[in-house]
């Protein structure tokens, strides 16, 4: 039963380490949106044609 115990402890532990890991990382690596591009996307069609030369709107507002 001590075994049992230890295991479980052990990787409860693992566990709490990797998750506090990842949520200094996501803070740390956090890549910015730029917030003109909701307001450039709002203002094109949204048909998605690929006539600009993009695959689709959203490509073309984050080109510009």
């Amino acid at each position: 039963m001590n075994g049992i115990m230890i295991a479980i402890l052990s990787v409860t532990v693992i566990g709490i380490i990797c998750a506090v890991m990842l949520a200094v990382a996501s803070k740390i690596m956090e890549v910015k949106e730029d917030e003109r591009f909701p307001a450039v996307r709002d203002c094109l069609p949204g048909a998605n044609c690929g006539a600009c030369g993009y695959a689709g709107c959203d490509g073309y507002a984050r080109a510009l």
